[in-house]
């Protein structure tokens, strides 16, 4: 893949929150753009763990049937060698998937591995009701780039009822831990992204956030804070009437994101909660054979076309209608 090809690839990524008109002329401009695969992943995400200590109104984990289970060292070690050969292509690769990552006892070994072997970017999104200080020292010293706290509420009792199973004043006080050890440890990493989930997006609602965490953060290394809004988890949840009008967004995943569970299976999408879609197995196979595979040829081919017919997961997906 040309140089040229992996810079528009980026750029595609930048748009969702742009104007509809040149959103959708932006999808249409870029898939024609897209070649039909490219050599390796930009983005590889690395599921750690499917457990969680919460149980969050935003996450269908109650629907969840697939086994709680770790990612075994050797299988991660395996991965990530695979990944270090590859490092001047892959981007960023993600320690965490659909659960809570700090749960997993390994996961500083797995960020120093994967520091030590030339991995770029390492990332997580956490809860951080589990940051202690011990915690903090070690991802800290471990290596570790880059942190997305979910933190989801305006107020106290309202995370306390988003955040089922977890408490605002620990969770809170987590972070203004973490942030003073990485003051005193004189570090710059991990740069924390402060994530708050609205529905609507009221502008009262949105400046709670940053009136608790604005004096906290340093945003001179990066730190930020963010606001989203509530997504459908693909057939998950039902925050968004997904309307009966043609699908006209291109999913951009599976040119540039690599979906791995703690098994070994890879999926296509982290929407897949429940592994239902199975694109390969890397207890038998390694990272470059399914990524260059005819299953996901055919999966490109298809997002190409905006043919979304024999993915059901996609049909129901609120994010393709989103203008």
């Amino acid at each position: 893949m040309s140089q040229q090809s992996e810079n528009l690839l980026r750029l595609s990524r930048r748009v969702r929150n742009r104007p509809c008109l040149f959103k959708n002329y932006a999808f249409y401009f870029y898939s024609k753009l897209l070649p039909p695969y490219i050599n390796f992943p930009l983005e590889i995400r690395i599921e750690n763990t499917n457990c969680c200590n919460a149980c969050c109104l935003i996450c269908p984990r109650e629907k969840l049937t697939r086994a709680l289970g770790y990612m075994e060292f050797g299988l991660y070690e395996k991965i990530i060698r695979e990944v270090s050969k590859f490092r001047y292509k892959t981007q960023s690769v993600h320690l965490h998937g659909f659960g809570e990552p700090l749960l997993d006892g390994m996961l500083p070994e797995r960020i120093k591995l994967a520091k030590s072997l030339g991995i770029k970017e390492t990332h997580i999104i956490t809860n951080a009701s589990l940051l202690t200080s011990e915690k903090s020292k070690q991802i800290i010293e471990a290596g570790l780039d880059s942190m997305r706290i979910s933190f989801y509420g305006t107020s106290e009792n309202e995370y306390n009822i988003i955040m089922k199973g977890l408490n605002f004043a620990t969770t809170f006080e987590n972070v203004k831990t973490f942030l003073k050890i990485r003051r005193d440890l004189k570090k710059n990493n991990p740069r924390i992204q402060i994530n708050h989930a609205v529905r609507g997006g009221k502008t009262s609602e949105l400046k709670k956030p940053g009136m608790i965490f604005d004096d906290l953060i340093d945003r001179k290394i990066g730190d930020t804070i963010v606001t989203t809004y509530l997504h459908n988890y693909g057939e998950g949840r039902d925050y968004n009437h997904i309307p009966s009008k043609k699908i006209i967004s291109l999913c951009r995943r599976p040119w540039y994101l690599f979906q791995i569970r703690y098994d070994g299976k890879v999926g296509l999408c982290c929407f897949d909660y429940d592994g239902n879609q199975v694109m390969g197995d890397l207890n038998r196979n390694s990272i470059e054979d399914i990524w260059n595979s005819q299953d996901f040829a055919r999966v490109r081919l298809d997002f190409k076309s905006l043919n979304y017919q024999h993915h059901a997961l996609c049909l129901r997906c609120d994010q393709l209608r989103r203008s």
